[in-house]
């Protein structure tokens, strides 16, 4: 969306990408320096952007048409989740 007019955003299965992953036997420590190394990638690419180009859009597969804020503000829940997921899984670990 950055950097073309209105792309197509495919939408995808969460639950057989985390599988293929290999998700659910990944090393904690690892899965969150690679967390924060592609976060940081983000960061890098969107801090550029001036007002407007915020609300430069793209198709989205399920929600239609989307903006790259809205796009993040949901990428950012969505981590916020899976954070916690994690942190409630470590839990036990922690007792």
């Amino acid at each position: 969306m950055r950097d073309e007019q209105e792309p197509f955003l495919a939408s995808f299965d969460q639950e057989a990408l985390a599988r293929d992953r290999g998700y659910a036997s990944v090393n904690v420590a690892e899965a969150l320096s690679s967390f924060a190394r592609l976060r940081a990638q983000m960061l890098e690419l969107l801090s550029g952007l001036d007002n407007s180009s915020w609300l430069r859009v793209g198709l989205h597969e399920e929600d239609g048409r989307i903006t790259i804020e809205s796009y993040i503000r949901h990428a950012i829940s969505h981590d916020l989740a899976h954070l916690r997921q994690i942190a409630e899984s470590l839990t036990p670990l922690l007792r």
